[in-house]
């Protein structure tokens, strides 16, 4: 187990040190070297994603009101506060996110996680864009979201979606 542990740990060093530059937060390595979940890599937003920072600064999940919400769980929970940077904030921000590869970090904005790096990319940009539909709809009227077995539709719907079946031969 440790080798596994600590294999993904140099992966995410690697990765994060490359990408951006600096050195890596602890915050992250708690996340991305969690064994009960696979992330093995995340995203943490930057400032321009307003909206989930703001709904990260009121502690507000964003619920299940967009088709595209179960490709991260049932809705985008808030993970318990902790200071960001430190070494527990990996571990809240684990805690949110069992059940969903992405969570609001409270005061501070949106982390998504996935398999690759443009995965945890894209996820969050798919959650800021949810989030950013919720904060309109709010000011419209009253939120009804999608029932949770509407949700398990999705999921099944999203497991063939784009498969295309195998034409049959036409017969003369």
């Amino acid at each position: 187990m440790t080798g596994a542990f600590e294999a993904r740990k140099k992966r995410v060093k690697t990765l994060f040190c490359s990408a951006l530059g600096m050195p890596i937060p602890l915050s992250v390595i708690a996340m991305c070297t969690a064994p009960s979940i696979d992330l093995s890599s995340t995203v943490t937003t930057p400032p321009s994603f307003v909206y989930c920072t703001a709904f990260s600064i009121l502690k507000e999940p964003i619920p299940a009101i967009h088709y595209l919400i179960p490709l991260m769980g049932n809705l985008i929970p808030v993970a318990p506060y902790a200071t960001y940077g430190t070494k527990a904030m990996g571990p809240a921000a684990l805690k949110a996110m069992r059940k969903s590869r992405a969570a609001l970090l409270p005061y501070h904005g949106l982390m998504a996680g996935g398999a690759t790096l443009d995965q945890a990319m894209n996820l969050s940009r798919i959650a800021e864009y949810i989030a950013q539909s919720y904060y309109l709809a709010r000011t419209l009227g009253k939120i009804r979201p999608l029932p949770l077995k509407e949700l398990d539709n999705l999921r099944d719907q999203f497991s063939r979606y784009g498969q295309v079946k195998k034409a049959k031969p036409m017969r003369r």
